[in-house]
């Protein structure tokens, strides 16, 4: 009991910095209205700034714990002007990303600065003991739990009683109302980060003297429980911040203590229990699909998957060529090169295809390299046999980390990952392994080895199809088997791409309640993309390790290669060469360390040196180059530019050339050292390429190659344009080939009956107890005032809404057990008041995606062979009635909203229901493009038996078009009937219509003079 009793006052300490970091990210998610992933690495920068001010430098205490926090601010102000604040219109997902950016770059800058010595750091609090309840407790560990609980207390009464603190608050919700009433929107964004950052900087002294040695490492990951402790205090609550903060510190020195210290093979368990808090908690808070009003993200751009054959033979005999022709070193740039694009494939896949943000990718490679290494090492499997194993496991634990992503979403769900990540780290990666098995050993002992007497994972010189995988005696097979295997899993996601499972995907990426109205299932296209998103990642994750360890045949998982960091930074290599893009899989990956841009640079660097005095002429020329275009930029820009005279504008490219030149001659030994060691700077510049790449379009390198080689193709190739042309004619021939034995309408006609639905919103009753019947071949109008339940009576029957229900039936089957997509395959279709199109695909995909079949069988085929099929007959009966012939091969963005209404309308059709459910169809539409609707609608009734089920507020297409109308009001079915009856119900002309009369007896007022 006093043991227990000690660790918990011990713990104090450590819950009260989680929630010192913790307030710090609630500070700016509250301020500034995005999630800091780098909180973390700023709480690394203090430390390491702190250190190296009263260290090396020799600063007073004091005054360098000062100056550490302060420089902490001033990052997250610079980073918010800079960086933030041209992102400000972007998602929420876009800016997360930025965050990313601002930990490699932190990240990388101090491992750049302090790399190689071991570090401590003195403390600034007091050093005694105290004793309390028979134990003693440093002094330290109380002011700590002082300070923090005061700061936290502060930050809590600036958020509720002052003006700034309520402006603050409002910003982030509604930035342009808050900008009405004076507030400056980037000021308070900018102050909310920099005081998020102190408090960082604050946690940086305050753990500094606790890390011995310093880890950036570890102090990164402090952002996990402190992500854990935000996210049960709903990024709002900073009591719950204290409080969740102190509770975790207990939970985690608890669990140290009575599992690690006592079992070794528990080893890593306490690094879990955050993330045990945050799937916790998204279990329970997490929804299966996004409610009504979630605004879909918008995604980087997508590439179209299309593969040229000519093109990829030239493409890979060029990278064979060069493998068994160029140096040593370039073979290995080259190889490494493959093996990187090969596991950001799996981004591609999850990120870039479904929208899944994962930071626990390397995880996944790191899984399955240590199956496959242990089963080599422990039972000396070959190594093809190993791998496929290692591989299936670990597509099998990737379903295990796609089960949070089933109930939350966007920045949760990044959050989840990475404490997966680090979880995986811990419990899996940070331990020592025994090769061969110790004498004696049971089951688990002879694969995992004996922890006390760690040997490492052996595996010796291996074999994979015959080509020794070992850079050292056959460098150019290992290359030959890296490039082709990225050849082959990349066909493979191109070919998802184009296929049916793809457009699945895509549809998820985009918006999941439109895919699951069109029957795609949400969960299944999760589960998919995690699965094979691990299993590329595995397949990448063995020969990486192999690649890395082979020197020595001994494998090390804990060597970082596999750790969380690993992680983030290759999502900034996807994001940098275009996650959308399976060609961009490769380009990302030359910024990663030893691939091509690390050999490219250092060649340059060789030659540059070689200059020796002329390399100061060089830098200084292509410093000037650069002077010489911002001077020009700032010149011509309006707003600065207009402030200068003629002459000033005239002169200043000129000045501002001088003066870099200047600059780069007198810095020109540094450059010259810099670019001798090239290779260690490139996680800085990835991280730098990627806030550069987010704050312009985000597409990255991919998009810009594309459209490059588009033009070149078209303008150089004779015949290029025309060929391109009639490759686009030749698709939507196929496409709208009549499919045989199609017809327009895809079911048998069915009645849709639904009595005593009821919906409740906590303790407000929405809809009470409404019956409705839509008859085959009958549009049945649905009116009433703003809030009267309209929408949540479609949502209902649909599936999106929890309900109540008597019964609710089409036909013969019964609707109310279903999920929303088994809904939409039974026969009911239906439309939203926000369109909730798919933007990143064209017309045509968007009627694809509602016509495909939804076989299982899809998601292995078209890995192989997407067969293009034409589209259903009820397809081109609504690409032909609601005349989108012409656009098909159009992005959706690209169409004018009356257009983009008709497609809503059309996809919904095009999946061939039985009863078509319509929100709001004709909203924003001129009264001409209303009466086409109108007519539309009537001719689907008529001609194709569908029925519909329309709310609309235009009472001239209600009344022009139903047959019967049905009347909401409060929730409450008041009436239904004919247009004719419905106009005439005194009930519904006060609850909605109106008295004609009622205008007679308003009052008058006449303007003052």
């Amino acid at each position: 009991m006093n043991d227990i009793m000690g660790f918990a006052l011990l713990s104090l300490g450590t819950g009260a910095l989680y929630a010192l970091v913790a307030a710090g990210v609630v500070v700016i998610a509250r301020g500034a209205g995005v999630l800091n992933l780098a909180q973390g690495a700023l709480v690394a920068w203090a430390a390491y700034t702190f250190h190296g001010l009263h260290g090396p430098w020799g600063l007073p205490l004091g005054l360098a714990a000062v100056l550490a926090v302060a420089s902490t601010a001033g990052i997250g102000v610079g980073f918010q002007l800079l960086v933030m604040r041209p992102l400000r219109e972007a998602t929420a997902l876009l800016r997360l990303m930025a965050t990313l950016g601002l930990l490699i770059i932190v990240q990388s800058s101090l491992t750049l600065m302090f790399a190689g010595a071991v570090r401590t750091s003195p403390t600034v609090l007091p050093t005694g003991t105290v004793e309390l309840f028979g134990e003693s407790v440093g002094a330290d560990v109380f002011v700590r739990l002082a300070a923090v609980a005061v700061l936290v207390a502060a930050a809590w009464a600036v958020f509720r009683f002052t003006t700034v603190g309520l402006a603050a608050t409002a910003a982030t919700e509604n930035p342009r109302a808050a900008a009405t009433f004076g507030w400056s929107v980037d000021a308070i964004a900018a102050g909310a980060w920099g005081a998020g950052a102190a408090l960082a900087g604050l946690g940086g002294v305050l753990l500094a003297p606790l890390q011995n040695p310093l880890s950036s490492t570890n102090l990164l990951l402090l952002i996990v429980p402190a992500l854990a402790v935000a996210l049960v205090a709903r990024f709002s609550s900073f009591p719950g911040v204290l409080l969740g903060g102190l509770v975790l510190g207990v939970i985690e020195v608890e669990a140290q203590y009575e599992f690690v210290a006592h079992h070794p093979w528990w080893r890593g368990v306490d690094r879990a229990v955050p993330l045990a808090v945050i799937v916790f908690y998204l279990a329970v808070r997490g929804r299966g699909l996004p409610e009504r009003g979630h605004l879909a993200e918008r995604h980087p751009v997508l590439g179209s998957g299309r593969v040229h054959p000519r093109a990829l033979a030239v493409t890979v005999a060029a990278a064979l060529v060069a493998i068994w022709s160029l140096p040593r070193d370039w073979v290995d740039a080259l190889d490494a090169n493959a093996l990187w694009a090969l596991i950001i494939l799996s981004v591609v896949v999850l990120v870039g295809f479904t929208g899944q943000l994962s930071l626990a990718q390397l995880a996944f490679s790191g899984i399955a390299a240590l199956i496959a290494g242990r089963l080599v090492a422990t039972r000396g499997w070959p190594l093809e046999a190993a791998m496929a194993v290692g591989v299936a496991g670990t597509a099998v634990v990737g379903l295990l980390f796609a089960l949070p992503a089933l109930r939350t979403r966007g920045l949760q769900l990044a959050v989840v990952t990475l404490g997966l990540g680090a979880a995986v780290d811990a419990l899996l990666f940070q331990r020592g392994y025994h090769s061969p098995p110790p004498p004696g050993a049971g089951a688990l002992g002879s694969l995992f080895g004996d922890l006390a007497s760690p040997e490492g994972t052996v595996v010796g010189r291996q074999r994979f199809l015959g080509v020794p995988l070992d850079k050292v005696t056959d460098p150019r097979g290992f290359a030959t088997v890296s490039v082709l295997a990225f050849v082959l899993v990349a066909l493979a996601v191109a070919n998802l791409r184009r296929g049916r499972a793809g457009r699945r995907l895509i549809a998820v990426r985009t918006n999941e309640r439109a895919a699951a109205a069109l029957g795609i299932s949400v969960v299944a296209a999760k589960l998919y993309a995690f699965a094979l998103s691990a299993a590329i990642a595995g397949f990448g994750g063995v020969l990486y390790a192999f690649y890395v360890y082979g020197e020595r045949g001994n494998i090390d998982y804990g060597g970082g290669t596999f750790a969380p960091f690993s992680s983030i930074l290759l999502i900034a290599y996807a994001v940098v060469g275009g996650v959308g893009w399976v060609s961009g899989s490769f380009a990302g990956a030359t910024m990663a360390a030893g691939a091509l841009a690390t050999r490219i640079g250092g060649w340059a660097g060789d030659w540059l040196v070689r200059l020796g005095a002329l390399l100061r002429v060089v830098v200084a020329t292509i410093a000037g180059a650069g002077g010489l275009a911002v001077g020009a930029a700032v010149a011509g820009d309006r707003r600065t530019g207009g402030r200068l005279g003629v002459a000033a504008r005239r002169w200043l490219p000129w000045l501002a050339a001088a003066v870099a030149a200047v600059l780069a001659a007198a810095f020109g030994g540094a450059v010259r050292g810099w670019l001798a060691e090239l290779d260690r700077y490139v996680p800085l510049i990835g991280g730098i390429v990627l806030v550069v790449v987010l704050s312009r379009s985000g597409g990255g390198m991919a998009p810009e190659n594309a459209r490059t080689a588009r033009l070149l193709y078209d303008r150089y190739v004779p015949g290029g344009a025309d060929r391109r042309r009639r490759a686009d004619a030749a698709r939507l021939d196929q496409a709208l080939r009549a499919a045989e034995g199609g017809s327009a309408r895809a079911v048998v006609p069915a009645a849709l009956s639904v009595w005593g639905l009821t919906v409740s919103f906590g303790a407000v009753r929405a809809v009470r107890a409404v019956d409705l019947r839509v008859l085959p071949g009958q549009v049945v109008g649905m009116i009433g005032p703003n809030g009267a339940g309209k929408t949540t009576v479609i949502d209902a029957i649909t599936g999106y809404t929890p309900a109540l229900v008597a019964s609710m039936t089409l036909g013969e089957v019964r609707l109310d057990r279903l999920p929303a997509h088994r809904r939409a395959r039974a026969g009911i279709s239906r439309s939203f008041q926000n369109l909730e199109l798919f933007d990143d695909l064209t017309v045509l995909e968007n009627i694809q995606a509602a016509s495909d079949r939804r076989d299982a069988r899809a998601y292995l085929t078209d890995l192989v062979f997407p067969r293009s099929r034409p589209l259903s007959g009820a397809a081109i009966a609504a690409v032909e009635a609601f005349g989108l012939r012409e656009d098909l091969l159009r992005t959706v963005s690209d169409l004018p909203y009356g257009r983009r209404r008709l497609l809503a309308i059309a996809r919904a059709v095009a999946a061939g229901p039985a009863v078509l459910l319509l929100d709001e169809p004709c909203a924003g539409l001129d009264e001409s493009a209303s009466a086409e609707v109108a007519a539309l609608l009537r001719r689907l009734a008529d001609e194709w038996g569908l029925g519909i089920l329309l709310n609309e507020h235009d009472m001239d297409v209600i009344m022009g078009v139903c047959d019967r109308v049905v009347v909401l009001d409060a929730g409450e079915l008041i009436a239904e009937g004919t247009p004719a009856q419905v106009a005439a119900d005194p009930r519904v002309r006060a609850a909605y219509l109106g008295d004609a009369d009622e205008s007679a007896h308003r009052p008058v007022y006449l303007p003052l003079s």
